[in-house]
């Protein structure tokens, strides 16, 4: 279901919207086919550029004649594209009961994702309280991986970035796995609009919290860091994030899992760090722990550095400092934006 922030209205008025509204009230008591209403409501976007109320009651008179439309992706694309055009918006809040109502994980998922563009778009209390309610709760798996999934998509809209923060922070802690995915896309997601700000600090931490969320986001946030320079401008939590990455370094040598390609990110940010004053023995002790797990790229810079080539075997980690810059730096990771 998409959560984008088009609104799926067309800018000018259609001709005929009377027409077209007079049509679907009588194929109300008429056709019995879901599929069939499915196609008539992907088809009912326009009128709202006529009388918004008037238009929202022939939306609700469909969808409470026909509420299997609600199983239907595509019927919840363009439902989610609208919300903002329909008044009164009491009217999208029973809509999200319906959904509610239905237990399956795909109705739950979908009223979490809803639930948060609701508030995109009216600011409302009642969503709010929702929001908190299942956050406190964390009874349904489907619900918070809906939430968790709009949080990471709308996050860079201003706003509703103070509750999806909230949300993606206490969600970080989840211990289920499709919630700690939904967590971690937020990097790949935001990638193109990345803001270190007081949220986005609070998301990293409680994502540095649980191994298994900074697993999934570890490529996209190593690379976040690299693109955006956080180590010269925000070393504290570049150092953060290696430390708990180094926690659960058995993950970087493993060949199966993508954080095996993590290495020369990591060499790379502890070279950066050892240059700065402040952060010269963090950097230090993060290139130390890297020789210690014998990465391949660490022992490599290090034959730079030191301009000797290194003896076979595990590591000892040195008695002196490093002395000289990498002379290299590999290609940066590139991930791949989803829609």
């Amino acid at each position: 279901m998409s959560a984008s922030d088009r609104r799926g209205v067309s800018p000018t008025k259609p001709p005929h919207l009377e027409g077209w509204a007079k049509f679907i009230r009588s194929q109300l008591s008429v056709e019995p086919h879901p599929a069939v209403w499915v196609d008539i409501l992907t088809r009912m976007p326009p009128l709202l550029n006529g009388d918004r109320t008037q238009a929202t009651e022939l939306f609700d008179q469909v969808i409470r004649n026909c509420p299997e439309v609600f199983q239907y992706a595509w019927a919840l694309y363009f439902i989610s594209d609208t919300i903002g055009w329909f008044e009164p918006k009491e009217t999208v809040q029973g809509w999200l009961e319906i959904l509610q109502s239905n237990h399956s994980n795909f109705s739950q998922q979908a009223y979490g994702e809803l639930l948060l563009i609701q508030y995109l778009r009216y600011q409302d209390e009642w969503s709010v309280a929702r929001i908190r309610h299942h956050l406190t709760t964390q009874d349904n798996e489907a619900i918070l991986c809906g939430l968790a999934h709009a949080a990471s998509h709308l996050w860079f809209k201003q706003r509703c970035r103070a509750i999806a923060t909230e949300v993606l922070y206490t969600l970080a802690s989840s211990s289920s796995t499709s919630v700690q995915k939904a967590v971690a896309s937020i990097f790949r997601l935001s990638r193109d609009n990345f803001k270190l700000n007081g949220g986005m600090r609070e998301i990293i931490q409680a994502v540095c919290q649980n191994q298994k969320v900074l697993l999934e986001a570890a490529r996209d946030l190593t690379e976040i860091i690299e693109v955006e320079e956080l180590t010269d401008n925000n070393p504290k939590i570049v150092a953060e994030v290696c430390h708990s990455l180094l926690s659960i370094g058995v993950e970087l040598t493993n060949p199966a899992r993508s954080t095996a390609l993590l290495a020369e990110s990591l060499t790379t940010i502890a070279i950066q760090l050892h240059r700065q004053l402040l952060y010269r023995e963090v950097g230090l002790k993060i290139f130390e722990q890297l020789l210690a797990l014998n990465l391949r790229e660490t022992r490599s810079a290090l034959e730079v550095l030191d301009r000797r080539p290194m003896r076979q075997g595990y590591y000892i980690a040195p008695r002196k400092r490093l002395r000289k810059r990498s002379q290299s730096r590999g290609e940066e990771l590139v991930g791949t934006k989803v829609d």
